[in-house]
């Protein structure tokens, strides 16, 4: 199975890439006389997501690993939304968090923007250590990457 950026690598080989992306994405949603775009709402969000549903699904992910992978993926969006820094930064993978932690502090104003991203996810692969998701804001898609960690999900690239 590949993902749509990652191939067989790692997430976390791109971190870097990662945070330039987000510093870019944020600091294009700060432009001068840009105005944030509305809310998104995402359809379908909260039903359930089975294999069927992600064209790049491992057969070895199991509905378990579908729901906590869902149900981190709401968690980070609540973050997000409630721009709280710091819940951002403990939903963040412990391999990157240090560094997107400077990130989200700059772009602290931002965050709610980035959760009406994440409201328009649709997972597009998942392994039983990875998750992609599919994002998309005024007509451009960017790629949400989540990765394992213990027993739990975490943003490993925005």
């Amino acid at each position: 199975m590949a993902f749509h950026r990652f191939g067989a690598g790692r997430a976390l080989a791109l971190a870097s890439t990662a945070m330039l992306a987000m510093a870019l994405l944020l600091t294009t949603a700060c432009s001068e006389d840009k105005k944030a775009p509305p809310a998104a709402t995402a359809t379908d969000i909260t039903s359930t997501i089975t294999s069927t549903d992600v064209p790049s699904a491992d057969p070895d992910v199991d509905q378990q690993t579908l729901d906590s992978i869902e149900e981190s993926a709401r968690r980070i969006e609540d973050a997000f939304r409630s721009g709280d820094v710091d819940a951002v930064v403990e939903l963040t993978h412990p391999s990157v968090r240090a560094s997107y932690q400077s990130i989200f502090e700059e772009h602290a104003a931002d965050l709610k923007r980035v959760a009406d991203l994440l409201a328009t996810r649709k997972l597009v692969g998942a392994s039983v250590n990875m998750a992609e998701y599919e994002v998309t804001e005024n007509g451009e898609t960017f790629y949400v990457t989540l990765e394992s960690w213990g027993e739990q999900w975490f943003l490993a690239s925005l």
